[in-house]
């Protein structure tokens, strides 16, 4: 370089410059080179990552490299972009696959069941049997609550199976909705 500057004054200022504004089009380059992305335009996520790994790699070798013109900013920008697509497909480990729907109707038929058969025991034993023993005395008490437990295990059961009714019906509707959405006469 020294010998071409005493023949063409100013030629080292005109190499500094053309490298330092060819270094954004050689990254660029190298960068589409690589084929990151499907037929569809998205990155995918094993080839990202086997370009990072490369990039280091390559920029810890001696002399020029293609993968030296790639900046740190944007090797930053492509280690958060991979970091980002393995969170994403990530998110649903731990859920079953498939819709929501299937799994929210059977937990909500198991809540219904448990809170129908306690909430008419509550409601059957606590009102006869307070009324009993404000009525009639000690005896009045235990009286009404033997009474009131065979009416509300009466009324528990009533509503129990009411509620087994209309969950069925419920389920039933909501599965011929499901299976057939525009279907006529469901």
């Amino acid at each position: 370089v020294d010998t071409i500057e005493k023949g063409a004054p100013g030629f080292k200022n005109y190499s500094a410059l053309y490298e330092q504004m060819s270094r954004p089009i050689d990254a660029m380059r190298f960068l589409q080179s690589r084929n990151l992305t499907d037929t569809q335009g998205n990155v995918r996520l094993g080839q990202l990552d086997t370009l990072l790994k490369a990039i280091r790699r390559e920029k810890g070798k001696p002399g020029y490299r293609e993968a030296d013109s790639v900046t740190d900013e944007q090797l930053k920008a492509l280690e958060t972009l991979r970091d980002d697509m393995r969170l994403a497909s990530r998110i649903d480990l731990g859920k079953p696959r498939g819709s929501d729907t299937s799994v929210n109707m059977f937990t909500n038929s198991k809540l219904l069941d448990m809170a129908q058969g306690a909430a008419a025991k509550v409601a059957g034993s606590a009102g006869v049997g307070l009324g009993g023993l404000l009525t009639g005395g000690f005896d009045g008490g235990l009286l009404a609550g033997g009474a009131a437990k065979m009416f509300s295990e009466a009324a528990s059961k009533r509503a129990i199976a009411r509620a087994a009714a209309t969950r069925d019906k419920t389920l039933d509707y909501l599965d011929n909705r499901l299976l057939n959405p525009y279907g006529r006469g469901n």
